[in-house]
């Protein structure tokens, strides 16, 4: 059963390479959802990659996130 937002909401689904290291840095990933869902997504993804890379880490490119709008029911 599905339970009613009450106000719109921003649905994030991300692997561990995309956002740990947010996590690890500032903890805020809501920061980093600003703008259209396809930008936010493609921004989260491209800042994990290059923060990853800039510590030399092999898993560099294991990064992958969807974000979606989610409208509140009437």
């Amino acid at each position: 059963m599905a339970a009613p937002l009450p106000h719109a909401a921003r649905l994030l689904l991300a692997s561990d390479g995309a956002y740990e290291l947010y996590e690890d840095a500032d903890g805020l990933l809501a920061q980093h959802l600003a703008g259209a869902p396809a930008v936010a997504a493609r921004a989260l993804v491209g800042g994990s990659v290059s923060r990853a890379r800039a510590r030399h880490d092999p898993e560099a490119e294991n990064a992958a996130a969807l974000v979606a709008d989610v409208q509140a029911q009437r």
